[in-house]
């Protein structure tokens, strides 16, 4: 019977929708990842080779090889597009970390890039106390410039949105709109940069931690925790079984989507369609953990809970 299947007439028509959506994705991606980010990245490599060039203008042919490869890896760790045959990895390794992980060349990027550039700043400040000849590394200027640049395009904005800079550390990272959330917090508008993985990892590491992950097991630890990325409650546990398990199936359809789309159809609903478009920008609506970091969050289960079986009786009534 499976032989005949395979040999069915049919079967290419079967195929064809998840094909069409494949090419789909694909031709809708082309442009940043195949024409944009490489060149960028060209771009960037010509700057950082002249830069080097002309602080060593008496190198050697093996030391300018060894600090492009340098210059390389600094720029996969930026940039994304990893060329993952430099980490030397396991095949099952590899195929590992993608099964796990969301955006594993990010992730590893950014790790390796900050913690290099703290390791060169250490190796800095040794070479100081010894009296050698020290020189400021690619990586320590990006990990040194990272908040700095994070933080003018926050205190920029905030200054924009609010008519007044920031006030407190979270706006240079979390721009204030000057607006409130449905739970009395500051409303703001995270900077889409490493800045903000670095805010959240250092209040919450292991909450942080577990957003990195494949999007499969990080919606099913979502449900086991009943909680989303902006920590609203997912299913009421008093509800019926049925429609626990209906707000459970929805969520886990909902998981598969782009973090892009989520935010803009969160937005809309919370009727602010007019800046729901920056989503697409990396502009995502702000966690609870940022808009309200202080707040009780049992507290607000009680009101999301309290919320949802309002909205249910209201559409019972409806009927």
């Amino acid at each position: 019977m499976a032989q005949e299947f395979r040999n069915h007439p049919y079967k290419a028509v079967l195929k064809a929708p998840i094909r069409l959506a494949g090419a789909a994705m694909n031709d809708l991606q082309w442009f940043l990842m195949e024409w944009l980010v490489p060149r960028q990245k060209l771009g960037v490599f010509h700057m950082m080779y002249g830069d080097w060039v002309r602080r060593n203008p008496a190198a050697t042919t093996e030391q300018t090889r060894i600090a492009m490869q340098r210059v390389w890896q600094s720029i996969d760790n930026r940039l994304g597009q990893m060329v993952y045959d430099n980490l030397f990895w396991h095949n099952v390794q590899k195929d590992i970390a993608f099964l796990t992980v969301r955006s594993v060349g990010w992730n590893i990027g950014t790790v390796n890039e900050i913690a290099g550039g703290v390791s060169d700043g250490l190796t800095m400040i040794r070479q100081l106390n010894e009296g050698q000849r020290i020189a400021l590394e690619h990586r320590l200027a990006y990990t040194i410039m990272l908040p700095v640049i994070t933080g003018l395009y926050g205190a920029t904005l905030t200054y924009l949105m609010t008519g007044h800079g920031p006030k407190k550390p979270l706006d240079y990272i979390c721009p204030p709109t000057g607006e409130k959330t449905p739970q009395g917090g500051d409303e703001c508008l995270p900077i889409p940069s490493y800045m903000k993985d670095v805010y959240a990892i250092n209040r919450a590491p292991i909450t942080t931690t577990g957003h990195k992950l494949h999007p499969l097991p990080h919606v099913l630890l979502e449900l086991i925790q009943n909680e989303d990325y902006w920590r609203n409650i997912i299913y009421d546990p008093r509800d019926p079984a049925a429609a626990q398990m209906q707000d459970q199936i929805k969520h886990l359809l909902k998981g598969l989507q782009p973090f892009s789309l989520q935010s803009y159809q969160k937005l809309v609903k919370e009727g602010k369609a007019d800046e729901a478009w920056l989503s697409f920008l990396g502009f995502q609506k702000a966690p609870r953990a940022m808009t309200d970091p202080s707040a009780d969050m049992r507290a607000s289960h009680r009101l999301d809970l309290s919320k949802k079986r309002r909205d249910r009786a209201r559409l019972r009534y409806d009927r």
